[in-house]
């Protein structure tokens, strides 16, 4: 095999198979010739009994750029992810990444990540000479809590507690435009314009999460049950319920007619009275109920009243 760099073909060294892998090459390379003079057994080196291909030239591509990425990392799980490749466009790009992520996208996003979106994110170009390039992605845990309280009467403290990690700062917000950055607050006075919900943010490493309770008074302070009912399958106030009541405050709730007979009973909070008597349809009138409950002291109490089914 000769080569041709511009100033006559010259043979080879050592280049006389019929297969031939050239040096590294570069741009320059493309100014190099090949061809090849073949002939039969014993007859290579006698001009009258070999020939010569016609040349062949190297096709050698300058190295392109690598792509330039960059995204938006470290970042919090939940967030939304933003790949970037600044010079990407009209290069036949595409994208790879952990989780089996592909895309053909100058700047794909990828929408709420959690842990299995970290890692290395490749973009490799359709044109051979184009470097692989790449960007690693952090994706950060969000801080979890356990929110605790008490039930507390009118006229005592209501008392709230977030339970997290090291390192965590506190939020909370509440009604009457309640507002506090402690771990655990203690509010003095309770009253009905405290009663609602209550929510308290936790951030750690610059990730939020933020959890709600719903603050009602103890069941002792009032009993919350309705002086009336409508069993007429409206479904509006079908059933005899306690109402706003606090599941650890409450025990059980036992209904009677006027003769005495316990009409109803249950320790779940959750169930009522339909207005149903031994299979048959309970008279209208007036009924009573007894309930049994835990009282602002932690004490066991009953209390009773009346109310009526009306139909």
């Amino acid at each position: 095999m000769k080569s041709n760099n511009g100033t006559g073909f010259s043979d080879i060294p050592n280049a006389s198979s019929s297969s031939y892998t050239t040096p590294s090459i570069n741009a320059t390379s493309a100014l190099y010739n090949y061809r090849v003079r073949y002939a039969g057994s014993g007859s290579l080196n006698n001009s009258n009994c070999n020939n010569v291909t016609a040349p062949y030239t190297i096709p050698a591509a300058t190295l392109g750029s690598p792509a330039a990425l960059s995204a938006n990392s470290p970042l919090c799980e939940g967030s939304n992810l933003s790949l970037t490749c600044s010079n990407c466009n009209g290069n036949n790009f595409s994208w790879i990444g952990p989780n089996g992520f592909t895309s053909s996208g100058v700047n794909p996003i990828i929408s709420n990540v959690n842990a299995s979106n970290a890692g290395e994110y490749f973009v490799i170009s359709a044109t051979a000479c184009i470097p692989t390039s790449s960007v690693k992605v952090l994706v950060k845990s969000k801080p979890t809590a356990v929110i605790s309280r008490n039930f507390p009467c009118f006229g005592k403290t209501l008392k709230l507690t977030a339970s997290s990690g090291q390192n965590v700062s506190y939020k909370w917000s509440g009604p009457i435009s309640f507002n506090d950055t402690t771990q655990s607050i203690a509010i003095p006075d309770f009253n009905e314009n405290m009663i609602g919900i209550y929510k308290v943010t936790v951030t750690e490493n610059n990730c939020s999460s933020s959890y709600t309770v719903d603050v009602k008074p103890a069941i002792g302070n009032p009993v919350y049950l309705p002086n009336s009912f409508t069993p007429n399958n409206d479904n509006l106030n079908d059933e005899y319920r306690v109402k706003t009541v606090q599941p650890d405050s409450f025990i059980r709730l036992a209904l009677y007619n006027r003769y005495g007979q316990k009409v109803f009973e249950t320790e779940d909070s959750n169930k009522g009275w339909n207005g149903m008597f031994k299979g048959q349809i309970a008279d209208v009138g007036t009924y009573v109920w007894i309930l049994y409950s835990i009282d602002c002291n932690g004490k066991k109490q009953m209390t009773k009243g009346s109310f009526l089914l009306i139909r």
